[in-house]
């Protein structure tokens, strides 16, 4: 599956209709279905695959592959060590896109962070009283670093 609608298709299928409608609707005006609905739109979903250089694309893949299907021949152990690894890698990156999302943030000049600074502020205002201040700067701080993202081209976490 690779697309939202693949999700709903498979979730209308599988689920009793009662629990989908469940999921599926909205209450009264639909405000907030609309609202997650637009904010699905803005997601990016970028699978993880692993992608070879020009030169190498069309080899790699099945020599991955057939690594792959060795290691999971080798048990439960090895397919284990092999999700630790991958959380292990996947937690570098994501420090690693932190870090660049930070540098990001830095190499603003103060009008165009202020811009995104009151953005992220009026993405926040309708959570806001019911935030704790922690939960706030936290959320403030990840809304700015979605829009300087895009400001800058960069893909989505």
């Amino acid at each position: 599956m690779r697309t939202i609608a693949e999700y709903e298709a498979t979730a209308r299928e599988r689920l009793e209709p009662a629990h989908y409608d469940y999921f599926a609707g909205g209450a009264q005006d639909e405000i907030t279905l609309r609202e997650n609905e637009e904010a699905y739109k803005r997601l990016r979903l970028i699978p993880r695959v692993l992608r070879g250089s020009d030169k190498m694309g069309s080899r790699l893949g099945p020599a991955l592959d057939s690594a792959v299907r060795g290691l999971d021949a080798l048990g439960p152990e090895a397919a284990r060590a092999r999700g630790e690894a991958r959380d292990d890698l996947m937690r570098r990156v994501a420090l690693i896109e932190e870090q660049l999302s930070a540098a990001a943030v830095d190499a603003l000049d103060p009008s165009e962070r202020t811009a995104l600074e009151r953005e992220a502020d009026a993405e926040l205002e309708p959570f806001r009283a019911r935030m704790p201040d922690q939960a706030y700067r936290q959320s403030r701080r990840q809304a700015l670093h979605s829009l300087v993202r895009q400001h800058f081209g960069l893909p989505s976490i």
